[in-house]
């Protein structure tokens, strides 16, 4: 025996302690020997077939990029009256016969395929980029199945604007996304250009999407009151309606349409074509939802999804659908014609390959028994079949070649497989038995103890968080949990964002390592990931084994937030809130710091009472005192003989919203834009708010020097602060903030005209000091409080 082999048996006894369960050293000795320890592996499963290289090889290896469900291939298993199979890769176009294996035909093309319609009438149509300068698929062509030709291509615009990569094909037209999501058509036969479907606006404000014969288009185009011209994009849409279409590709008759809410609207994709799904945004909220016939709306499928993480469909079997969202990984199933979730699989220790007639096929790799005069085990990448209604139920199928395979995917009956530079295509066939568990590094050697949540555990987390503390926040309450419990609101109302935020984590325990490091317990890792982060925060009793907040409202009072941690057993939750008005006009949106920690705090209890972790009410520190000022100023009325001389009194717009916001606005039209000027008062209400040391303040004192106001301004006396983004010789924009006591002031002031002003801070300055020295001369200066 080589000197290697007892330091080998003594590692694979160490990693196998999880398998052989309860039995002792002794037993295994006694029963087995130390050199039969092979016999508790399962043996090598059989191949699944026999592979056949693809034709080509070398010009398509490097394509196989959706094995593992991205990238910049795509497998289109549809086919034709012969059968051909079609696989679209990043060098071209190849179709193979499915029984056989062996090549038809290929078209090559410098930059690949970006995309393939379903083959209608033996055609195909497709995406491509002919020049070959990588993802920039700015040409349309048809292709005839039966002998590869491609019949001609068309160019679809500027590469820099073609947003949507969709194309559909129908009896006599091609539909192609165009510019800023145009939809242009073309002539099966001949190419011929016609009418688009969806023509460009200057805006760039529409959007398309293409699958199983269905065209989906969301119209928002320019309008007499479009704000954005430019489509810089920075602006949000003006109220108004948008237009959701759906129409068949056969023949582009409508199915449907019906109007939208145009702000924080957006077409995204098609989840599926029959029964109907689309990925849309309405008032800034991404979600997945099913139509019925008419466009009537039956629901929401799955979570609310982030801004710009979608889901991604990995396979469909019959009503089932299974994907994976890009926010959080694992796959969940989906019934579509309920919209009930099945299943969910929180891990990735199996590779969702796609879907055949007999249900799911996944790769996995598994532990089994090595070679006699090899080691004592070896990984075997291997094929798993499950039903698509329980992934528990699995059989397996067979052996892939090679040991470093870990993804594939289904096109038809085969299994399409990247091994070593090869790419290879398998014959799916029966199961050949039980499937075995999939292999995890150090799998059952984490010393897990009984109390200890599990990570499988805090699946339906996002759920905790109850309707009270969304509405407080000003979130809205009727759409599904974001799948990554980050709620964000930030379209409607306009130009005011509001968040809330969970992280909840189950820490893991530490396995030791013999002579080098011992095991940490899961309740001493938390400990330890607790103490890491937040140390100056304000330690909060009677929440979990220890809690600690902070809150926080800007010196202008236009954010607020507070945050939360708390460590219970092996377990650290985080909630974190903010909301924040972008101008002037949203200031009695902004939601007091203090009422943002008790929600902060009751979303902390509730996650701990669903994990069944001890959790108590917070000791919170009690209300402030209110400040002097009990209501904003009539700013419009104090101001009316004190305006700088290039903004006229009569051009004033009074937009005050309630007793605690007064503001007023003028603006001279004039040159690109003029000359305005915004004054804002707001009378600050009192809140519950602990300063680090505890102590209980108003919220404007606790808030006196943190970011949101600009620099401090001397200038402007004692509780001024000055912030300056102009661009000299093109503008001047300059905003200055008053405070004392609880009434903050804000006079914001642009100016296009010329000659520029020098010094508009000094006419600032005096209109803010008019409105603060108008509301009350009674009311003392911030420095005295």
């Amino acid at each position: 025996m080589s000197r290697s082999r007892p330091l080998r048996l003594l590692l694979t006894a160490a990693l196998t302690a999880g398998l052989v369960g309860a039995c002792g050293a002794e037993e295994v000795d006694a029963e087995l020997g130390v050199g039969d320890l092979r016999g508790l592996y399962p043996a090598p499963a059989p191949p699944v077939a026999t592979a056949t290289e693809l034709p080509g090889e070398a010009a398509y290896a490097s394509s196989v990029g959706l094995l593992a469900g991205g990238g910049s291939v795509s497998a289109d298993a549809d086919a034709d009256a012969d059968g051909t199979t079609l696989l679209a890769t990043d060098r071209g176009l190849v179709a193979y016969d499915p029984t056989t294996h062996e090549e038809r035909w290929r078209t090559d093309v410098a930059g690949g395929v970006c995309a393939l319609s379903e083959v209608v009438d033996g055609r195909v149509a497709l995406l491509l980029d002919a020049r070959g300068t990588y993802g920039r698929c700015d040409r349309v062509g048809v292709v005839d199945v039966d002998r590869g030709a491609l019949r001609w291509s068309r160019p679809l615009g500027d590469a820099e604007y073609l947003f949507d990569r969709s194309v559909a094909l129908g009896r006599d037209r091609v539909y192609a996304g165009g510019e800023c999501g145009a939809v242009l058509t073309f002539a099966v036969d001949s190419g011929a250009p016609r009418t688009p479907l969806l023509a460009r606006d200057v805006v760039c404000g529409h959007a398309n999407a293409m699958a199983g014969g269905v065209v989906a288009l969301y119209e928002d185009g320019e309008t007499p009151d479009t704000p954005d011209d430019a489509g810089t994009g920075w602006i949000p849409p003006s109220d108004g309606a948008a237009r959701l279409r759906v129409l068949d590709a056969a023949d582009g008759s409508e199915r449907w349409s019906t109007t939208v809410e145009r702000r924080g609207a957006d077409l995204h994709g098609i989840v599926s074509a029959e029964p109907l799904v689309l990925d849309v945004s309405q008032r800034g909220h991404r979600t997945m939802r099913r139509y019925g016939p008419g466009g009537r709306f039956l629901g929401h499928l799955g979570a609310q999804l982030g801004p710009s993480d979608g889901f991604t469909v990995v396979a469909r079997s019959g009503d089932v659908l299974v994907g994976t969202y890009e926010a959080i990984g694992g796959y969940r199933a989906y019934d579509l014609r309920t919209g009930q979730e099945l299943w969910r699989v929180p891990t990735t220790d199996r590779w969702l390959a796609g879907a055949d007639d007999d249900g799911l096929v996944w790769t996995q790799p598994a532990r089994v028994r090595g070679d006699p005069d090899g080691p004592t085990w070896a990984i075997q990448s291997q094929v798993v079949r499950t039903s698509a209604t329980d992934p528990a139920d699995a059989v397996l199928v067979g052996a892939l070649p090679g040991d470093d395979v870990t993804a594939g995917s289904v096109l038809g009956d085969d299994l399409l497989v990247r091994d070593a530079g090869r790419t290879e295509v398998l014959p799916l066939g029966a199961g050949v038995g039980p499937a075995p568990e999939p292999w995890t590094y150090a799998a059952g050697a984490v010393p897990w103890a009984d109390g200890d949540v599990r990570p499988d555990g805090l699946a339906d987390v996002c759920a905790s968080v109850g309707r009270g503390a969304l509405a407080t926040v000003g979130l809205r309450t009727d759409l599904p949990a974001p799948v990554d419990c980050h709620w964000l609101e930030t379209a409607d109302p306009a130009y005011l964002d509001a968040e809330l935020q969970v992280d909840v984590e189950a820490v893991a325990p530490e396995a030791g390592i013999e002579g080098s490091q011992e095991a940490v317990t899961a309740a001493d890792a938390a400990r330890a990931r607790y103490d890491d982060t937040h140390r100056r925060w304000p330690d909060l009793t009677g929440l979990g084994d220890a809690a600690r907040t902070r809150t926080t409202q800007s010196a202008d009072a236009r954010r607020s937030s507070a945050g939360v941690e708390v460590l219970a057993g092996n377990v650290v939750v985080r909630v974190g809130a903010r909301v924040e008005a972008q101008i002037s006009d949203t200031l009695d949106g902004v939601v007091p710091a203090a009422d943002l920690q008790r929600v902060v705090t009751r979303v902390a209890e509730d996650v701990l009472a669903d994990l069944d972790l001890p959790g108590a009410t917070p000791d919170l520190p009690g209300p402030g005192a209110p400040g002097p000022v009990g209501a904003a100023p009539d700013v419009c009325r104090l101001l009316a003989d004190a305006l700088p001389a290039a903004v006229p009194a009569d051009r004033r717009t009074d937009l005050s919203a309630g007793e605690a916001v007064s503001t007023c606005r003028w603006e001279v039209p004039s040159g690109r834009s003029g000359t305005s000027l915004t004054v804002t008062a707001f009378a600050v209400p009192a809140a519950r708010v602990a300063d680090r040391q505890g102590r209980v303040r108003s919220a404007v004192a606790v808030a006196r020097g943190l970011p949101g106001a600009g620099e401090r301004y001397p200038a402007g006396g004692a509780g001024a602060w000055f912030s300056d983004t102009s661009d000299p010789g093109e503008y001047v924009s300059q905003v200055l903030t008053l405070r004392r006591a609880n009434l903050v002031v804000t006079v914001d002031g642009t100016a296009f005209e010329e000659p520029l002003p020098t010094d508009l801070g000094a006419d600032l300055v005096r209109v803010g000091r008019r409105v603060l020295d108008g509301a009350s001369r009674d009311v003392p200066d911030a420095t005295r409080r």
